[in-house]
């Protein structure tokens, strides 16, 4: 995060991951299963974020 006269302005990353927790939660809402598993499952079946899957599982 980044401060710009006294204002926080986020991140490129930080807006993509806020649009993707938003479109989460709505599954979460519709679907009635939990956040953190679904998180959980995007970032394990994912081959691009291998690097998160790691940290994922030791959590």
């Amino acid at each position: 995060m980044y401060m710009y006269m006294g204002v926080h302005e986020l991140t490129v990353v930080e807006k993509i991951w806020a649009v993707i927790i938003g479109v989460v939660m709505v599954v979460v809402e519709v679907t009635g299963a939990e956040f953190g598993d679904l998180i959980r499952q995007i970032i394990v079946n994912d081959k691009r974020l291998a690097d998160l899957r790691d940290y994922t599982m030791t959590a």
